[in-house]
């Protein structure tokens, strides 16, 4: 093509008309920039091709990352409504003072308040894609909004579960230091070898222990505040997962 448009361009040359020189010469130079504004076009073709399939890769992760962490959530809020249900129970039974309570059905109540539901969610995609800036290419102002929001929330939700675990803790190590975790253990089979302690047990005088009973509310009161913040968190990666499905 190029060879053909040398041809034509000598041959009006040498015939000396000026006229269709420049006549030709404007045609070159329209094709030239048809041409080269067909490449720009194709040329931000392939780029928007690019950035939308790079921006669905974004999407496609974030909402796994983000289905993943809400299966996490809904069963450590299962977990946390079977303690809240436990420290109910305890509670409502040192309160009414039951006779009839035997010492086995005691240490069957303890054994459900004996454990600490905690959420740990995955956070590596949005990591990656606030560390790589990648978080702009989303193109959605809501969604970006969303995980912002989703980070506050999520630091907020951390502290309380720190909270919450020392505060777990405590209630734990005073059931350690006043009654049979071993007993406890054996209840929950977990370790189906070992057998009930000959040397000490969980005493129905515990429920008769202020300072017990203190303990046991302290720990309700924070499972619930805990529950609470994880039914938020519930609803926020819902939100997320509905705008990044494809």
């Amino acid at each position: 093509m190029i060879t053909l448009f040398r041809r034509i361009r000598q041959k009006l040359i040498d015939s000396g008309s000026v006229t269709k020189y420049l006549l030709y010469a404007t045609g070159e130079i329209l094709l030239v920039v048809v041409g080269i504004l067909i490449a720009l076009q194709v040329n931000n073709w392939n780029e928007q091709r690019q950035l939308a399939a790079e921006r669905a890769t974004i999407l496609e992760n974030l909402n796994i990352e983000f289905s993943e962490n809400l299966i996490e959530l809904k069963i450590s809020m299962n977990r946390m409504d079977t303690l809240k249900t436990g420290l109910a129970e305890l509670l409502s039974v040192m309160h009414d003072q039951p006779d009839t309570l035997s010492a086995d059905e005691f240490e069957i109540l303890l054994e459900k308040t004996f454990f600490t539901p905690f959420y740990s969610p995955s956070s590596f995609v949005l990591e990656e894609l606030k560390n790589s800036g990648g978080l702009t290419r989303i193109n959605n102002e809501q969604l970006e909004s969303l995980l912002f929001d989703w980070e506050r929330h999520n630091a907020s939700l951390m502290i309380r579960e720190d909270g919450f675990r020392q505060y777990a803790s405590q209630y734990i190590e005073f059931l350690t230091e006043n009654g049979s975790v071993r007993n406890l253990d054996v209840i929950s089979g977990t370790i189906s070898s070992l057998r009930k302690s000959t040397i000490t047990k969980n005493s129905l005088e515990l429920l008769k222990n202020p300072v017990f009973e203190n303990r046991a509310e302290n720990f309700y009161y924070l499972a619930h505040l805990v529950y609470n913040e994880y039914a938020e968190t519930v609803r926020k990666a819902d939100k997320i997962i509905s705008l990044t499905a494809n």
